[in-house]
């Protein structure tokens, strides 16, 4: 019988976000005060963070995939699906985008008054922004807007909001004309299509199914591990592979060079790693989740989201301290790891009071066994 309850999803999402965090912890100051630090290993592979994005992307995808396969078998799955998404995301986003909106405009201030040295909260300058800035602020739209995030890392969430959008679209097909092979069918061709395209075009990009593929790999990983004795699903995710690996051979970048200095094949093989590590680690799922020593990176996960809402704030604070303070290169490192771990702390502060009394408290199950667990947000950044 199939098991679709993943115990080790918050395995991955602990390891991603800390390697996430770190690389926010770091790169400011080694972009412009300690450039030889660049070739020390612990910054060497602090440096890659932005990969963790690609990792919550399958486990976000896997996640969404099945909380709408659950929500099929309710009376009104479109309502039932948007209305868990909604409590999910929006409540612990709307605090932390109003607390960076403030504190963007306090930066900005300081920065002006010569109290701050430079600050990419201050670059937001939300003081001279118009309502459509901050209705896209308050309605993760920003790209359909064409307005910038108030801060970086909500870029992904943009994303996230496109694809569950997407994936609700199947949901609204009426009962007696829709099944979950179906839904899962037309998901997997939507993959196919996006590759294809980025493929044949890549200059020509567009928002969100450039970045749909990593998303879809993670229905994949849920649809093979819902039907083990099915060939089709994993006939599925090999043409996908090899459509990654297609695309990883022709191409460096997706959209006009220059555009990002995040390489999207490297996103892209990274992402068809993570969800092939997921495939062939999900029968270890038990023992990983009952192994002591990695269950810190567990509770780490559990916090992922608000600590990705948070951490850039957390971490844009600490080096303001870290400037006025002319922390030398020699301390450098002691500060780093102390920045990583205030960010966790403050992280898990906004956790408790703003994040978990949305929680769903249920005793997690399988599908099999009648409900699913409320998945959590892929909490990525970059």
């Amino acid at each position: 019988m199939s098991k679709t309850y993943y115990q080790s999803l918050d395995l991955w999402r602990g390891l991603a976000c800390l390697w996430v965090v770190m690389m926010h912890a770091c790169a400011p100051a080694l972009a412009t005060q300690f450039p030889n630090l660049k070739h020390n290993p612990l910054y060497a592979v602090s440096l890659y963070g932005f990969l963790g994005v690609q990792m919550f992307f399958v486990i976000s995808g896997y996640c969404i995939v099945q909380a709408a396969a659950s929500a099929m078998r309710k009376d009104s799955p479109f309502k039932t699906f948007v209305r868990a998404r909604v409590r999910r995301i929006y409540p612990p986003y709307i605090v932390a985008a109003i607390l960076s909106i403030l504190l963007s405009a306090a930066a900005g201030y300081l920065v002006a008054k010569g109290v701050f040295k430079g600050s990419s909260l201050a670059s937001a300058d939300v003081l001279h922004q118009g309502p459509l800035y901050f209705f896209a602020q308050a309605t993760l739209t920003q790209f359909v807007f064409h307005k910038d995030p108030v801060l970086v890392p909500f870029w992904t969430l943009c994303y996230e909001a496109a694809f569950y959008l997407i994936v609700g679209l199947f949901l609204l097909i009426p009962k007696a004309r829709i099944t979950e092979r179906l839904m899962l069918n037309g998901l997997h061709t939507l993959t196919f299509a996006s590759l294809v395209y980025l493929i044949a075009v890549p200059f020509h990009h567009f928002y969100p199914l450039d970045l749909w593929p990593v998303f879809g790999l993670g229905g994949m990983v849920y649809d093979i591990l819902k039907h083990p004795e099915s060939k089709l699903p994993k006939a599925f995710f090999g043409v996908a592979a090899a459509l990654f690996l297609v695309f990883g051979f022709l191409h460096e970048h997706i959209g006009q060079e220059g555009d990002t200095l995040m390489s999207s094949r490297l996103m892209f093989f990274v992402g068809l790693a993570s969800a092939s590590v997921l495939l062939l680690l999900n029968r270890f799922d038990d023992k990983i989740a009952q192994t002591k020593a990695l269950q810190p990176f567990f509770a780490l996960g559990r916090i992922s989201y608000s600590l990705y809402l948070t951490n850039f704030l957390a971490l844009g604070f600490l080096a303001q301290i870290q400037k006025r303070l002319h922390i030398s290169q020699a301390l450098f490192t002691p500060f780093f790891i102390l920045s990583v771990l205030l960010a966790i702390a403050f992280g898990y502060v906004f956790y408790r009071f703003f994040e978990k009394p949305y929680l769903n408290h249920r005793k997690p199950l399988s599908v099999e066994e009648g409900r699913a667990p409320a998945p959590e947000v892929a909490a990525v950044s970059s």
